[in-house]
């Protein structure tokens, strides 16, 4: 047998011996890998909505609250101009002065009402950009208010009595947002409850257009703000628990 026969005869040897099972290719799941990603980036949100507290975030949807209302509804600017104006505080609105129950606040007040329950009672809330949770009285029902009043005027009265709030706004009232047909974007934030100079906010355009956004001393355009006030004759309001922190030094 020839010595090229022989090497013929071994190449076949090697190729039959060989296992013919198919090597199949990792193959990645784009699906997954986007639901993984999303996941990672829900557990960050997660994390962030976690490291504000409650009463953080209850200012956060305040303020929030408000900018929807002034988007959304006409009826509801003239009265906050007016408020603002005749404020003895420049830039500043005590929320007392703008939703108490009286007939130069309805208008305002009905508004308002409006983006609460949407926020607070429609499912549709959770798909929108927002703070964390939903607008709600600490403990859905304070104990001081009667059972029969509505979840509004439970979260109004929670408000006005449970704390001392205010509305600032850095960059005053820049445009007239009084004019039919207003159109604008408002960034919505809270005091973060320390001595920082920024803060989460939430950019909104329109209901269910905001996106989230970070807030700070250079950040331009219309801005509300809503933070504690101290009231030493108020007994809910010495906020002793900040005591190191000035609420009007956020952004100021």
């Amino acid at each position: 047998m020839s010595k090229m026969y022989r090497k013929f005869l071994a190449i076949l040897l090697i190729l039959f011996s060989c296992s013919d099972e198919e090597i199949t290719p990792l193959n990645y799941n784009s699906s997954e890998i986007k639901l993984n990603k999303e996941t990672i980036i829900n557990q960050k949100t997660r994390i962030v909505e976690a490291a504000i507290s409650p009463y953080e975030n209850r200012l956060h949807w305040v303020s929030f609250l408000i900018a929807e209302t002034l988007l959304l509804h006409e009826s509801s600017r003239e009265r906050f101009a007016e408020v603002l104006n005749n404020s003895s505080i420049p830039n500043v609105i005590r929320l007392n002065e703008l939703l108490s129950s009286n007939n130069e606040n309805q208008l305002f007040r009905d508004a308002f009402k409006i983006e609460f329950d949407f926020y607070s009672l429609e499912p549709e809330y959770s798909k929108c950009g927002r703070p964390n949770d939903r607008p709600r009285p600490p403990g859905e029902t304070p104990t001081s208010a009667p059972q029969t009043e509505s979840l509004f005027n439970l979260y109004i009265m929670s408000l006005l009595n449970d704390d001392c709030l205010e509305l600032y706004l850095p960059n005053g009232l820049i445009s007239n947002i009084t004019t039919t047909g207003y159109t604008d974007t408002i960034i919505s934030s809270a005091h973060p409850l320390n001595n920082s100079q920024n803060n989460e906010s939430y950019v909104s355009r329109d209901r269910c257009d905001v996106v989230k956004g970070i807030i700070n001393d250079r950040t331009e355009g219309l801005i509300i703000i809503a933070r504690p006030y101290r009231n030493l004759n108020t007994r809910n309001c010495s906020y002793e628990g900040y005591s190191g922190i000035d609420f009007t030094s956020f952004l100021n």
